[in-house]
């Protein structure tokens, strides 16, 4: 039987979706809604237990000009409703594709959000109709309207629990957009050089005080991170163990990622794998040096959008793919329980796979 508990706190929200035990998680980002998706009847044909949505799930980008009347002083009810007709208008039509509208009836949908469903591309918290989007975020993925979700004040970070104990599977679901700091750029000599290569404008700032996450949402992670899970799944929307800094990616705030990974051995949280999205290629990462157990880090992008410029990355595990797909997480919980992650294109092709066992994801291993 299927409940829902809100555990009442002012640091975050816990969410026990189901009982039942997690055997097939689907995920994926970047769904352009103006454009067919068939990678949903693909995703159906593997009877999901959940679906996992890391943001870009609709391109929702609100008009430069909307942005600098709001940043001038004109953030006026009027362009408020604009903005607002906007972003629903793109939600709508998602809506409106047959199959993801098939799929969400039967299966249990959790989402975070990226810069395109978050507001403006590559945007952080200087977005100034990010309410706005994030009540039309929540409505559209049905969070309940009591929800501690809708209360929080800087994100719509969440996590949620399946399974009993033994099989109990934790969904962090992280949010990099709504406190994120500005990204730290090239000068403009050396972004010449980077328009030629098309490898992004961006490098890794070294200032202490730069953020990807806020204050309270590090202090639910720290919560969550504590508590008990045979399988913890971190869905960022964007590269979490990619070292690439050219583009979007955690790399970019190394102290941020430094501090999460320092997080995981302190409050000594076991069989984590992350999940991630926003690249509009797919690849698996790996980090193992000087961790007392290997990170894993499965990026699916997109469900309908692709990139064929698929820059470096030193933890890259086989090769990357760039056409449309999604990905998979088939967890067998009997004998030496474990992961299969697949990353399939939207006919259903299998494009690659790496089976870990849990046990391997352990500070005793």
């Amino acid at each position: 039987m299927v409940r829902s508990i809100f555990i009442v706190s002012i640091l975050y929200t816990a969410i026990f979706a189901s009982d039942k035990p997690l055997q097939v998680i689907a995920f994926g980002s970047c769904a352009n809604q103006n454009e067919a998706q068939p990678a949903w009847k693909a995703i159906s044909k593997h009877k999901p237990d959940l679906v996992i949505m890391l943001g870009d799930n609709v391109y929702a980008d609100s008009d430069t000009e909307w942005i600098e009347q709001a940043n001038a002083g004109k953030h006026t009810p009027a362009l408020e409703a604009k903005v607002k007709k906007h972003i629903q208008a793109q939600y709508d039509k998602l809506a409106a594709k047959e199959e993801f509208a098939k799929l969400r009836l039967s299966t249990p949908f959790v989402a975070t959000w990226d810069d395109h469903d978050f507001g403006k591309d590559d945007i952080g918290k200087t977005f100034p109709f990010k309410d706005i989007s994030k009540d039309i975020f929540l409505d559209f993925w049905n969070e309940p309207k009591n929800s501690l979700r809708r209360n929080q004040e800087d994100g719509i970070y969440a996590s949620y629990y399946y399974g009993e104990e033994g099989k109990r599977v934790q969904v962090i679901m992280l949010d990099s957009r709504y406190m994120r700091d500005s990204q730290y750029k090239v000068n403009a000599e050396d972004q010449k050089l980077r328009d030629k290569s098309n490898t992004g404008p961006y490098l890794a700032d070294a200032n202490l005080n730069a953020r990807m996450l806020g204050d309270t949402q590090w202090k639910w992670l720290e919560e969550e991170l504590s508590k008990p899970a045979d399988l913890r799944i971190i869905g960022c929307s964007i590269q979490f163990l990619s070292d690439f800094t050219g583009w979007e990616s955690w790399s970019n705030f190394p102290k941020e990622r430094e501090r999460l990974i320092k997080l995981i051995g302190q409050k000594k949280a076991e069989h984590v794998i992350f999940i991630s999205g926003d690249t509009h290629w797919s690849e698996f990462s790996k980090v193992d040096e000087n961790l007392p157990y290997p990170l894993w880090d499965l990026t699916s992008s997109g469900i309908n959008m692709e990139w064929r410029e698929i820059s470096p990355n030193r933890y890259r595990v086989k090769k990357p793919y760039y056409g449309s797909n999604f990905g998979l997480i088939l967890i067998d919980w009997e004998n030496e329980p474990a992961v299969k992650l697949q990353i399939r294109d939207d006919k259903n092709n299998l494009v690659m796979e790496e089976k870990i066992k849990l046990n391997s994801l352990s500070f005793q291993h």
